[in-house]
């Protein structure tokens, strides 16, 4: 069904594929939903009695107080998008749009190919000491290292949204 969808929006060999199915999910609206519950009511309370309205109360004091929830759902995101290969081989087949990810993906499944081939050429007798080549296992641990990396470098931007949210999150009783 969702492949019909996307061909008849146009989706198909184009980069809206990457953005518009992940523009809302479920899972992450009731976590959000569920820390904004849990948030304490007299904190509102007070805004409103102190003359702010709805609107107000939502910007200036939901907002900040989910700092930390919105932190951890953009994490999950961006490592959902980051690490994500299969909607390109379900739905892309236009090379210019082939994100990294994709494109590791056929380069360890190329290295695993070749090491086979290189296993049956051996097996019939074939030469093949003059052949550098290196192994799936090295491959697969470069490409680990490629797609961690930025995930890594993101996260301690993101901690500091964690830390402050805890601190404003406090209800002075």
């Amino acid at each position: 069904p969702a492949f019909i969808l996307f061909i008849s929006y146009g989706l198909i060999n184009n980069y809206f594929i990457y953005i518009l199915p992940r523009l809302f999910s479920f899972y992450n609206m009731i976590i959000i939903m569920s820390y904004i519950r849990s948030l304490p009511k007299e904190i509102d309370e007070s805004a409103i009695i102190d003359g702010a309205n709805d609107f107000q109360v939502f910007y200036k004091i939901t907002i900040p107080l989910c700092m930390p929830v919105l932190a951890t759902v953009a994490l999950w995101l961006s490592v959902e998008h980051w690490n994500d290969w299969v909607t390109t081989l379900m739905y892309v087949t236009d090379k210019t749009l082939f994100p990294l990810q994709f494109i590791l993906m056929l380069i360890v499944k190329e290295s695993e190919t070749l090491q086979a081939i290189i296993s049956e050429v051996a097996m019939s007798g074939g030469n093949t000491a003059d052949l550098i080549i290196p192994t799936p296992e090295a491959i697969r641990a470069t490409t680990f290292i490629v797609v961690t990396m930025p995930i890594i470098l993101v996260y301690p931007f993101l901690q500091k949204y964690f830390v402050k949210g805890v601190t404003l999150g406090a209800v002075k009783g």
